[in-house]
């Protein structure tokens, strides 16, 4: 709420609390006990962007909190205001429970953090806003490997079942080490709270940087023949994140108990 308009009602609260109570004394008003409460009402509504206020402030002031303490004391620093100002902003709406708001509390941790400042890159408030809960899933789900493999089923983006994706390395003629390599970094769809919404994240997070294909994997090291494409078995795929995204989880969604191992 804009500062001038809060001066306004607080200038106003005052006189509006001493007519409610010269109007409820009022024999009037005692014989209409309806319209009691509607002024009532009224007055807890006229108030209510105060209480307001005061609540988001509690609240920002609990994310500050969680923010500081996941530096160490000699470490921290003043952060720069065109870093700090955009997230709290931004965190000054967001719900405790969303999972979004973690990544905020952390971004704004790294911009404390004068050995890992460098980490609190201005562009990431921005792609955070943009993001869904479980494309931060899709992302965490990532950092697991290396590479990622997904498995397109047919041209609808069909989510694979746990049955279907065992089925397809079991029917790729693979050699047995092999298939288990690719068991291993298969994207566990089940994590996502929306899977059929998969095909939705991948393109959205590529478009963000924050991922990339390659083929890097099927053409050169321990992946070399995996098997991408016969007309009777689903196309498989290599995702990886891109040196952007992978500064962006180190930042935003790393554990901050493993961030060191990183």
């Amino acid at each position: 709420m804009d500062p001038t308009e809060i001066a306004k009602i607080v200038n106003a609260a005052p006189e509006l609390a001493r007519d409610a109570y010269k109007d409820l004394a009022s024999g009037a008003m005692k014989q209409t006990g309806q319209l009691a409460t509607d002024l009532v009402k009224a007055a807890r509504l006229v108030l209510f962007p105060l209480q307001l206020a005061a609540a988001l402030q509690d609240r920002l002031a609990g994310y500050v909190d969680r923010a500081v303490r996941q530096v160490p004391e000699p470490r921290l620093i003043v952060p720069a205001e065109s870093v700090m100002l955009p997230i709290v902003e931004k965190l000054r709406f967001q719900e405790p429970d969303n999972p979004i708001t973690r990544l905020y509390i952390n971004l704004l941790a790294r911009a404390m953090d004068g050995e890992r400042i460098g980490e609190a890159h201005p562009a990431f408030i921005s792609v955070i806003s943009q993001l869904a809960p479980d494309e931060a899933t899709f992302l965490t789900e990532m950092s697991r490997n290396k590479y990622t493999l997904i498995l397109k089923m047919d041209e609808s983006w069909q989510t694979p079942s746990l049955s279907q994706i065992s089925d397809t390395f079991d029917q790729s003629g693979m050699p047995a080490n092999l298939v288990q390599k690719s068991h291993d970094i298969v994207f566990r769809y089940t994590e996502l709270n929306q899977p059929e919404l998969f095909k939705v994240f991948l393109e959205h997070l590529d478009h963000l940087g924050l991922i990339e294909y390659t083929n890097e994997p099927s053409n050169d090291g321990e992946y070399r023949g995996v098997r991408t494409w016969t007309k009777e078995r689903p196309k498989i795929f290599f995702i990886q994140q891109t040196a952007f995204g992978k500064l962006f989880y180190r930042a935003c969604l790393a554990d901050p108990k493993q961030q060191s191992q990183l």
